[in-house]
């Protein structure tokens, strides 16, 4: 068996050479100096590296993935981490080795977060962020049906590469779904997934259906039943693992309305990650502060009204709401949020936006937040854009834990100021400030006035339309960050960070 080393080593080479040059694909490398700020050493260096291949010749694709993490410490690894065959025919589709792949919107859900890095809190390891399944995929779709039908394990990311594949490929699941092209107005379908974890196998059966009633609403509901004999496939009571997942969309010249709604039960599993139904914020302290699902027991709402209000400028209004039960407690989170944003004239546009909310789950009460930005051509091809963001809110323990001795008010202060020429670079200094206890250990200090900062610098030049490198130099903060409607911790970092990315 030829050693691992030595296959990722030909691999760099054959990416250079021109005997392979049919070969697409894309390299990710990230190098660390630095540390978390309460772990030792404070200057460890780690280096991460992402290479994938990709070839296609007429019916047929081949892909492969090969993941480095050097660093001092045992927990260093170099793996092929995905591989694959592709073949694709007159609507036919099959694929074996990794996939990515979907069972409507609630019980099977697979997806990467392209350029993000995954780290794991306890061994440092860092890997790529993905969450694929390693089997059999089929597709087919003609006028009348698609239909898709998987075998395989999927990944469970939480898990580092350090416990090995049996703990993070430990579920086996297979199954597929059905949707039948009947009327514009009417798609229904039909989804089944069993499932096989560790000899306990479970069967989830469902029902989905969307359709457009007209050019301008669109419609769409799914539910999905634990299948098994001593659950009523339609009672949607709490004592029936299940979920149900509904949204309208409706748009008009001025107007665009979403409404979706979620009822989840005994639906946490190892595969899903379902619908939040909560706003994916672009501003970093609402991002931080997004509400995480509770698919063990959770029941919602979310609504949006995007207003154009003519020459590209907007004006959005959301509100979103949950209910859980929480140690035989009912808790509820619910925000209400505005922005806008408006061009002043051709070459500067200003944005602003405020926001209330709560999140019991979390004790954290009458969290308001507000914040303004603006971004205006200079000169040649040079722009500037400035932003700050203030956030405030309340822990209120006696609530949830009985313990009002703990209760605190915080705040939140983040300013970014930001030059860029063209797409080939940007400069950046972004400093996030906070008093809030939990970062200052006010919680065992009660002294007042004690606030601490996170500064940071990005540097960013796109050398050419291939290759793009990037620095990062200063504090970041630890915390909740959420993209394509995915949650994930992002642990603190003090240091220095180098980054190239590039296509081939």
């Amino acid at each position: 068996m030829i050693p691992k080393k030595t296959i990722l080593l030909l691999l760099m080479i054959f990416s250079t050479t021109p005997l392979f040059a049919q070969f697409s694909g894309s390299n990710q490398a990230s190098y660390q100096v630095g540390n978390q700020p309460t772990r030792e050493p404070a200057n460890r260096t780690n280096l991460y590296n992402q290479l994938n291949f990709r070839y296609n010749k007429n019916n047929l694709s081949f892909g492969l993935r090969a993941e480095i993490f050097n660093t001092d410490s045992p927990f260093e690894y170099n793996r092929i981490s995905q591989k694959y065959v592709r073949y694709k025919s007159d609507g036919l589709q099959v694929q074996f080795g990794n996939f990515y792949e979907n069972l409507g919107k609630l019980v099977l859900r697979s997806y990467e977060i392209p350029g993000t890095i995954y780290e794991d809190n306890f061994t440092q390891q860092r890997y790529g962020f993905y969450k694929d399944i390693e089997g059999l995929s089929l597709r087919y779709e003609n006028d009348y049906f698609a239909t898709k039908m998987i075998f395989g394990r999927p990944l469970d990311f939480s898990r580092p590469p350090e416990a090995g594949r049996k703990i993070r490929r430990k579920s086996i699941v297979q199954g597929g779904e059905v949707n039948f092209y009947l009327l514009d107005e009417f798609t229904p379908g039909y989804i089944y997934l069993r499932s096989d974890k560790a000899g306990e196998v479970t069967e989830y059966t469902g029902l989905n259906v969307d359709g457009f009633l007209n050019d301008d609403l669109q419609y769409y509901a799914e539910y999905i039943q634990n299948g098994s004999p001593q659950y009523d496939i339609f009672a949607f009571g709490k004592a029936s693992p299940h979920a149900f997942y509904s949204s309208v969309n409706y748009s008009f010249e001025w107007l665009s309305i979403t409404a979706e709604y979620k009822d989840y039960n005994d639906f946490t599993l190892d595969f899903n990650d379902p619908p939040q139904l909560v706003k994916e914020h672009s501003y970093t302290l609402l991002n931080r502060a997004t509400h995480a699902i509770e698919p063990s027991n959770e029941t919602g709402y979310q609504v949006e009204f995007l207003f154009n209000i003519g020459d590209f400028n907007t004006i959005t209004l959301n509100h979103s709401q949950a209910t859980n039960i929480y140690r035989n407690s009912e808790v509820e989170f619910f925000e209400y949020y505005a922005d806008i944003n408006y061009y002043l004239d051709d070459d500067i546009i200003a944005k602003a936006f405020v926001d209330y909310s709560q999140d019991e789950i979390f004790s954290a009460y009458n969290r308001y937040a507000t914040g303004a930005g603006i971004e205006s051509s200079l000169f040649d091809q040079w722009s500037v854009a400035t932003e700050f963001q203030y956030q405030q809110f309340e822990k209120d323990f006696a609530e949830i834990a009985n313990n009002p001795s703990q209760d605190y008010q915080a705040k939140n202060f983040l300013y970014s100021i930001g030059f860029s020429y063209g797409p080939e670079f940007s400069l950046s200094a972004v400093i996030e400030m906070s008093d809030d206890r939990e970062y200052t250990n006010r919680l065992v200090n009660k002294k007042k006035d004690i606030i601490i900062s996170w500064p940071a610098v990005n540097v960013s030049y796109q050398y050419d339309q291939d290759n793009t490198l990037s620095l990062f130099y200063g504090k970041r903060r630890e915390g909740n960050a959420c993209t394509g409607g995915i949650c994930y911790q992002v642990l603190a970092f003090d240091g220095v960070e180098f980054k190239i990315n590039s296509r081939f």
